[in-house]
């Protein structure tokens, strides 16, 4: 059929089929930026597979099963797990007098910034690990720190996310990506130069080759432009120029 069609018109269909995997990656449960990179790397079954095993072990961890537990059920199909995530996180009804009230919803925009490890090779402890390190360090050696992480290539990077949104349901946003698997790196208004810092320089650390160090700083700069435009001018300029 391929071969009767033009090239524009090739390329529209193999990107309907794109569309198509992607959608069907997210019904069983993957996010949706981790769908597009498996379809874009073209993944095979048991990658695929893997990464839907480990989503949903995730899931279950972050839902309060226990591991023994997440590892029995994380073969189940995406319904089952769904289902039994409902019903463990649940709230429980409490007496009238004791109800809580509900908490006041976020009205001011934050920044946040997320990373997850598709190969499961880091967790939290190894994250913090790595912003320990930086914490200790002055702004000024921060910014001479990411100017020459940003040039230091690792070789390709191993298979991973970042995200960088502005949001005014700051808690809901932590609490969904963090079902989803991903790490917080920062979350703020763009006012403390030394914690946006020790993010910047802890994602240059968690992303392996230059351009994808570049691509991920230029974002994130966009990013915290509305909230604080002279800083993010400043780390633009010591940084990537």
């Amino acid at each position: 059929m391929k071969e009767h069609l033009s090239r524009k018109q090739r390329r529209e269909l193999e990107r309907q089929q794109r569309k198509e995997q992607q959608r069907q990656l997210r019904e069983k449960g993957l996010h949706r930026t981790e769908a597009k990179q498996l379809v874009r790397e073209k993944a095979d079954k048991n990658v695929v597979r893997n990464a839907l095993r480990r989503r949903k072990y995730k899931l279950l961890v972050d839902a309060g099963y226990s591991r023994d537990e997440a590892r029995k059920l994380q073969n189940a199909a995406i319904e089952t797990v769904r289902a039994k995530i409902e019903e463990k996180t649940a709230p429980k009804e409490l007496p009238k007098k004791e109800r809580k009230p509900k908490a006041e919803p976020d009205t001011d925009e934050y920044l946040l910034l997320f990373w997850q490890d598709l190969i499961g090779f880091s967790d939290d402890y190894s994250v913090h690990g790595h912003k320990g390190i930086f914490k200790h360090m002055t702004a000024n050696a921060l910014m001479r720190s990411a100017r020459g992480l940003i040039e230091l290539d690792f070789g390709e990077s191993p298979a991973s996310l970042y995200e960088a949104i502005v949001t005014r349901q700051k808690n809901k946003a932590i609490q969904m990506y963090s079902r989803e698997g991903y790490h917080l790196i920062y979350e703020g208004k763009g006012k403390r130069i030394k914690e946006l810092l020790v993010a910047i320089n802890t994602m240059l650390v968690l992303l392996y080759d230059s351009q994808t160090k570049l691509t991920f700083l230029v974002d994130f700069l966009e990013k915290l432009r509305p909230f604080n435009p002279k800083l993010a001018e400043r780390i633009y300029r010591e940084v990537v120029e």
